[in-house]
């Protein structure tokens, strides 16, 4: 909503030189860029940009610097501001939003003012598009793993519709047979892109009905970065050399620890070191079974720290 108001604001500095000498705006060229009426309206643009463009990423960037140490473990503050944070992995939280008020904000300058000069304006969105879908597919910020995968096909959805546009526009196809082609493409491509927001959207709603039953059930709901470590940890365990499984193990509770630090004398991390024990004396004895203590480990290491997560979250309710 805000980048919807600062492309209004922007447009507004949108201008161009004709052949009269004079500036118009790219929008209305019966509307004369520094005339009267154009510059009475210019302190309501000014305040628009300030607000829309510059005050709310400000702002928004304010709030999860301020509170990052919080956004997880303090129903105040995940109430407050976890519509900005909460569909994001916890070490994104921070960085995630503020790179997705970034892209968006490249692309209305990119619409606005790039308007003139189509080639450049192609690859300027093509080179943010491409980046945009370079970073999702690598870092897979967001928590529920659908939706990097959703977001990232989106994405190229976009970019390709960009280029037939441009296609369109630049090129002076042979016949009309190829302009025929090139119409059922960008057809193709848009119903692409509705059937991906459909099955995203579908995505949603069974989450949001199984949270809902498992919260009226009192089941817990699936830890679904935990599911994704553990798959990820099963498929790949068979590439690692028996002797650095141990280091693996040790590398997990480690990190455990590291987060929840109040869990190293609990009995689950007990048996989590006393796993890490047979792992040990298992591969001194040359079995071949050691690769399938990993996943036991694991599923330890998430009850340890579902325990301590838990206790954390009960103890800022109570203070809250």
């Amino acid at each position: 909503v805000a980048f919807g108001f600062s492309h209004t604001a922007l447009v507004f500095f949108d201008c161009t030189r004709l052949g009269d000498g004079r500036f118009y705006a790219d929008v209305d060229y019966g509307f004369e860029c520094f005339g009267t009426q154009w510059m009475r309206m210019l302190p309501l643009a000014i305040v628009g940009v300030g607000a829309y463009v510059v005050l709310t990423p400000a702002v928004i960037t304010r709030a999860l610097r301020t509170h990052r140490a919080q956004l997880f473990s303090d129903p105040l503050v995940h109430a407050r501001y976890g519509a900005l944070y909460k569909v994001y992995r916890t070490q994104f939280a921070t960085t995630a939003p503020l790179l997705q008020l970034l892209r968006r904000l490249l692309v209305v300058l990119a619409g606005v003012f790039l308007s003139s000069l189509q080639t450049i304006q192609v690859a300027a969105l093509a080179v943010v598009f491409l980046t945009a879908a370079y970073l999702l597919s690598w870092f897979r910020p967001y928590y529920a793993p659908h939706l990097n995968d959703l977001e990232t096909r989106l994405t190229f959805v976009a970019l390709a519709t960009l280029l037939i546009g441009y296609i369109f526009f630049a090129a002076r196809l042979p016949s009309a047979a190829w302009e025929t082609a090139f119409e059922v493409a960008a057809l193709m491509l848009l119903c692409s892109c509705v059937a991906l927001i459909a099955v995203g959207a579908w995505g949603e709603a069974q989450a949001a009905v199984a949270r809902r039953h498992a919260t009226r059930s009192n089941v817990p709901f699936p830890d679904l970065a935990f599911e994704v470590l553990q798959s990820e940890l099963a498929s790949s365990i068979a590439d690692v050399a028996p002797e650095n499984v141990p280091r693996l193990l040790r590398a997990v509770e480690r990190a455990l620890h590291s987060r929840h630090p109040d869990s190293a004398d609990s009995a689950d991390s007990a048996d989590l070191r006393s796993d890490a024990a047979s792992f040990h004396a298992t591969v001194a004895s040359g079995s071949s079974s050691e690769l399938e203590l990993a996943p036991l480990v694991l599923a330890r290491s998430s009850s340890l720290s579902a325990s301590s997560a838990g206790a954390g979250l009960s103890s800022a309710s109570a203070s809250g």
